[in-house]
């Protein structure tokens, strides 16, 4: 049983790890997806001087 438990502890780090993995990117996908767009905070004319289209 003594030669298990070190495969046994690296499964369980790998699974730890991707679960946190997971977490993170699923945290920056709801970050975006609840980001309001530019259009929404800033007028059209200044949306186009910051693209440098308006002088």
């Amino acid at each position: 049983m003594e030669s298990i438990k070190p495969v046994v502890d690296t499964a369980f780090q790998a699974v730890k790890t991707g679960v946190e993995v997971v977490r993170k990117v699923w945290s920056l996908m709801e970050a975006a997806a609840e980001k309001k767009p530019p259009s929404e905070l800033l007028s059209q004319s200044a949306v186009r001087r910051i693209q440098g289209e308006d002088g």
